[in-house]
């Protein structure tokens, strides 16, 4: 009898970690997703402002403020990865173990899943705008 209420114990003490962990990941993802989006709008605007810089400086062939901003931009990304690797370290630790949560996720009975056709996001799109962009920079 008491190693079964041991093993109900320890079951329960796991689901409540579990739900720890859940609710850090929880609360550090909108962050996480702040800092992704920052990343993304600093790359395009970095690529729209090299872009008119180039077509302003052509003929000059001035590329020293391009290379200042480019070590701005550098040094912005820097400290925008730094903080997110700083958030993930702060999670990862509390991530609930692989087993658990298979054990707690897996569906009861079966189910069907539809998949449905992927579309792009603003974000893919954006990426895909910026190499087309490099890519026609080049051939200039």
């Amino acid at each position: 009898m008491a190693a079964s209420l041991e093993g109900v114990r320890l079951c329960m003490m796991s689901f409540v970690d579990q739900a720890a962990a859940m609710q850090a990941l929880t609360s550090v993802l909108p962050e996480l997703q702040k800092t992704q989006k920052e990343i993304s709008t600093a790359v395009i605007q970095l690529t729209q402002h090299l872009q008119q810089q180039s077509c302003q400086h052509v003929h000059e062939c001035n590329i020293e403020p391009l290379r200042a901003d480019l070590a701005a931009y550098h040094r912005d990304v820097a400290a925008i990865l730094k903080n997110q690797q700083a958030l993930l370290a702060a999670v990862l630790p509390l991530r609930p173990s692989q087993g658990a949560a298979t054990r707690m996720s897996a569906p009861s009975q079966p189910t069907t899943t539809r998949t449905k056709k992927a579309t792009h996001t603003s974000e893919e799109e954006d990426m895909e705008q910026i190499t087309f962009t490099r890519k026609s920079n080049r051939k200039h």
